[in-house]
């Protein structure tokens, strides 16, 4: 669970989509607080808002996709009230974003090392020196497991996907940001590069102090790097707590509780996993009230009718349940609950 100083706060953000006929909400007023020695994932299926999320913290949402609403600040400066040349310095410089397509991130007629001075040209401000930028990046390349200048002569298409991926990460890193943003670091990778990104990201955030923010749908990984986690459903956050709550604790979220039923289990060799029943809505056809509850083994009446809000308890445990905050408030004898760190930094 973070202390210190708040590094990313993200307040009641949304974001819509403008097609020719309607206007959809894949993000829909989230709410979290970052702080500098957490490793944040971002947790949810396919289609839940999780990526889009990502690419807002950077003001990168692609069109038609637009921020209808909500702040973003970088240690306490709104990203939305930048001006264009402002928040493209922020990039990199203080926040930067490993993309998913990390296959597909560098231009293949340009060696790395020409890509990489193109980045240090355009920011003299953090390396006035080219040269000693370019000796930083050879640096993060041994950090992140390659073989450090050898790399910078070469093409993407002479690196295999994970040494694509790790030349990803040690680029976003050249500018020295505090937070690094990575949608999905391991997806397409197999087992052994998997496990070497995440040893590699642990590395970065013990030896350059960088803040880790990751969306990913693999609890696996989720278990191994976070320390705090946000659970996202149909855009929206249904669970926002400590990653030893979200794995042990008994007051989970159902939408998680599934998540995690799903998951096949070697210590139980004879529990199938459990897949969860039905889809997650598509967002011109989102239900009244909880968004999960006709997947929900627990809805009732008040869930098909209201939105529930998002409730913290002492231990910063954050749910969006009507029968689970209702149960915990019963528990603590009907005293007022305390919100969750994780919701306003209290």
């Amino acid at each position: 669970m973070g202390s210190g100083d708040a590094v990313l706060e993200v307040r009641n953000l949304s974001v819509d989509f403008a097609l020719p006929t309607t206007r959809l909400r894949a993000v829909d007023n989230v709410s979290f607080t970052v702080y500098a020695d957490d490793v944040y994932a971002l947790v949810g299926e396919s289609g839940c808002g999780k990526s889009t999320l990502a690419a807002a913290l950077l003001d990168l949402v692609p069109e038609p996709g637009v921020i209808a609403s909500g702040d973003v600040l970088l240690r306490g400066t709104n990203v939305r009230s930048m001006t264009a040349d402002q928040v493209r310095r922020a990039r990199m410089a203080q926040i930067a974003m490993v993309f998913q397509a990390a296959m597909s991130s560098f231009n293949p007629v340009v060696t790395i090392g020409s890509q990489v001075e193109h980045v240090l040209e355009a920011h003299p401000e953090v390396w006035p020196d080219r040269r000693e930028g370019l000796e930083y990046f050879d640096h993060l390349l041994e950090m992140v497991r390659l073989p450090g200048s050898r790399m910078r002569g070469r093409f993407e298409s002479q690196l295999s996907g994970g040494m694509k991926q790790r030349v990803a990460i040690a680029f976003a890193c050249v500018l020295k940001p505090s937070i690094l943003v990575l949608d999905e670091p391991t997806t397409a990778l197999d087992v052994v590069n998997q496990r070497l990104v995440i040893d590699v990201l642990k590395d970065l955030r013990e030896k350059l102090g960088v803040t880790v923010v990751f969306v990913t749908h693999d609890l696996s990984v989720v278990a191994e790097l976070a320390t705090m986690v946000a659970v996202m459903y149909a855009g929206r956050m249904v669970q926002i707590a400590p990653i030893d709550t979200i794995f042990y604790d008994r007051r989970r979220h159902p939408y998680v509780q599934a998540l995690l039923s799903s998951i096949p289990n070697v210590l139980q060799p004879g529990r199938a996993a459990r897949s969860i029943p039905g889809q997650v809505p598509r967002l011109d056809q989102l239900p009244p009230g909880c968004r999960f509850a006709p997947r929900c083994p627990l809805a009732e009446q008040v869930c098909l009718r209201d939105d529930p809000e998002l409730i913290g308890d002492s231990h910063h445990n954050a749910v969006a349940c009507h029968p689970l905050n209702r149960h915990n408030s019963a528990a603590d004898g009907g005293q007022e609950l305390v919100p969750g760190r994780a919701v306003n930094g209290a």
